[in-house]
């Protein structure tokens, strides 16, 4: 997620504001993987799998 931070517009003069950003981008991007795991395991176990993998890599 530092590319997130990287990407922002001149808010680093205010750090705080950043994290609020970042973390909001954060949790809703961790709420659309785990929907889109639930919807993908429900259709086919193995790709869920990979993405299961993939989100504890990132992390």
């Amino acid at each position: 997620m530092n590319l997130l931070a990287e990407l922002l517009p001149p808010l680093s003069h205010k750090p705080r504001v950043r994290e609020r950003v970042v973390s909001m981008f954060q949790s809703r991007l961790n709420a659309a993987s785990e929907r889109l795991e639930k919807l993908l395991s429900d259709h086919g176990g193995d790709t869920a799998a990979m993405l299961r993998s993939g989100r504890a890599a990132a992390q």
